[in-house]
């Protein structure tokens, strides 16, 4: 029997959790302001929504805006324990919806076109006249 020269590598010790999954870059904290609404503040405290439905995917708009790298990894905690996960770029082009034949689901976003939406046009200003202090009109 021969014995060859390559011998077999040890295997690889096995990749601890922390050394795969890198932090994200942007942790967005979130607090019931009650009736299914939330306010929204970044890693600095700051405001990014106020009274959202959907404030994890209101917020990345609202980086995404402000000129926020679409890749960067952005987790969303509510009361301190992690909830949702995604880039920037993939949580603002997403939302919730919810019909009357389903319930809750994520959908692709869009934006409220204010083309649609039908404004009565305004009636003629009604007569105006002050009272005096004196009770006469």
């Amino acid at each position: 029997m021969t014995t060859s020269p390559c011998t077999a590598l040890p295997p690889a010790p096995p990749a601890s959790r922390e050394a795969v999954a890198s932090p994200p870059a942007i942790i967005i904290r979130v607090k019931h302001t009650g009736r299914g609404l939330f306010d929204a503040f970044d890693d600095t405290k700051r405001l990014l929504v106020r009274s959202s439905r959907t404030p994890f995917f209101d917020s990345a708009r609202v980086l995404l805006a402000e000129g926020v790298n679409p890749d960067t990894h952005l987790a969303m905690l509510m009361n301190g324990t992690p909830s949702l996960s995604s880039t920037v770029g993939h949580a603002a082009a997403l939302t919730v919806s919810e019909g009357a034949t389903y319930g809750p689901r994520i959908a692709k976003f869009r934006p409220f076109e204010r083309a649609s939406l039908q404004i009565p046009a305004p009636s003629e200003p009604a007569e105006f006249s002050p009272r005096t202090n004196d009770g006469a009109q």
